[in-house]
């Protein structure tokens, strides 16, 4: 399975969890593990295109380019936890160290 990502870095996944704490989110405990790397994806490429535009150009159209800028994500061996979906789109993935 394949996800779409604008820098392709998987992170520990605490760290996600300390950011969506921060944010006020509903978390996930299972993020808190130690050998755990984190990653938000869309599946859909145009998805993940809006969330690298600031609100300023949220509306300009979408281009090719804008899509072959993308890092494809390979979700082999990691985990989708349905808790923490977005809502638009995003959804956040782990995967042992």
């Amino acid at each position: 399975m394949i996800g779409y990502n604008t820098h392709g870095k998987w992170i520990p996944a605490k760290d996600i969890y300390d950011i969506e704490n921060e944010r006020g989110n509903i978390v996930d405990d299972t993020l808190l593990h130690d050998n755990l790397l984190a990653i938000w994806i869309t599946r859909k490429p145009e998805d993940a295109v809006r969330y690298n535009r600031c609100q300023d150009n949220e509306n300009t159209p979408i281009t090719q380019n804008d899509i072959d800028e993308l890092i494809k994500i390979d979700l082999t061996n990691a985990t989708h936890i349905h808790s923490m979906d977005d809502g638009d789109g995003g959804e956040l993935w782990i995967k042992p160290i």
